[in-house]
C-alpha cells in the first residue's frame, strides 16, 4: 500500500499529462497499471486532449485502441490520434497506423497505415519499420520486405531507454530468422537500399 501511495504522491507533483507521459509505458503491469489508470480516467488528460494537448491526445488515442482506463471509444480514440499525428507527435502517428493498419474506430487502410509507419521512421522510431515489417510479412511482398524493415529497425535503435534496447534485440533475432529464406541476391538488394536509405536519412533520424 505505501508504494501506491509513493506512486500518487509523485504523479501529483509531476502534474497531469506531465506524470502520466513519465510513467505511461508501464500502464501493462498489473495492478500498477490500475492505480495510473485511476489517475488517467479521472478526466482531465480527456479534457485536455479536447482542448488540442499533442500529448493528451496521443495518450487518449492509445488508451481508446486497447481500451485502458475506462477509453472504450475507438472511433473518438481515432481522431485523436489523427490529431496528434497531424502535429508530428511520434505517439500520434504510431496510434495512427495501428488504426488505420487494423481498421478499428473507422475504415481499414492499409496504404495509410504504411504511409504513417513511412513518416514515423523518418523521425527515428523504431515503431515505425517493426509495423511495417509485420504488414509486408501479411502482404504480397513477403519475407525480402520484411526483412529490410527488420534491419532498417537497427539504424533506428540509436535511443538507449529499455523499451527500445528490446525492440532492437527482437529485430535482429527476427531478421536473422528471415534472412535464412533469402538468397543471396535479395541479401544484396537488401543491403543496398539500407546503405541509400542512410545516405538520404541516416544522419537526420540519429539525432
Amino acid at each position: 500500500m505505501r508504494w501506491r501511495m509513493m506512486i500518487l504522491l509523485v504523479l501529483g507533483l509531476l502534474g497531469g499529462v506531465a506524470a502520466l507521459a513519465f510513467v505511461s509505458p508501464l500502464l501493462a503491469y498489473g495492478t500498477f497499471g490500475s492505480v495510473l489508470c485511476q489517475v488517467a480516467s479521472a478526466g482531465p488528460l480527456d479534457k485536455r486532449a479536447e482542448k488540442g494537448d499533442p500529448d493528451a491526445q496521443a495518450m487518449m488515442a492509445g488508451y481508446s485502441f486497447t481500451g485502458e482506463c475506462g477509453a472504450d471509444d475507438p472511433q473518438k480514440g481515432r481522431s485523436y490520434a489523427e490529431a496528434a499525428a497531424a502535429h508530428g507527435h511520434r505517439d500520434g502517428l504510431f496510434w495512427l497506423a495501428l488504426y488505420k493498419a487494423r481498421g478499428v474506430g473507422g475504415p481499414k487502410d492499409r496504404e495509410g497505415a504504411i504511409a504513417t509507419n513511412e513518416s514515423l521512421i523518418k523521425k527515428g522510431d523504431i515503431r515505425g519499420a517493426r509495423n511495417l515489417a509485420k504488414l509486408h510479412m501479411l502482404g504480397r511482398k513477403g519475407a525480402t520486405e520484411a526483412y529490410y524493415y527488420l534491419r532498417l529497425a537497427d539504424f533506428l535503435s540509436h535511443e538507449h531507454d529499455l523499451n527500445t534496447r528490446t525492440l532492437r534485440k527482437a529485430s535482429l533475432d527476427e531478421a536473422f530468422k528471415l534472412e535464412a529464406q533469402l538468397d543471396r541476391s535479395e541479401i544484396a538488394g537488401v543491403e543496398a537500399r539500407l546503405r541509400a536509405w542512410w545516405r538520404a536519412h541516416g544522419a537526420k533520424a540519429a539525432h
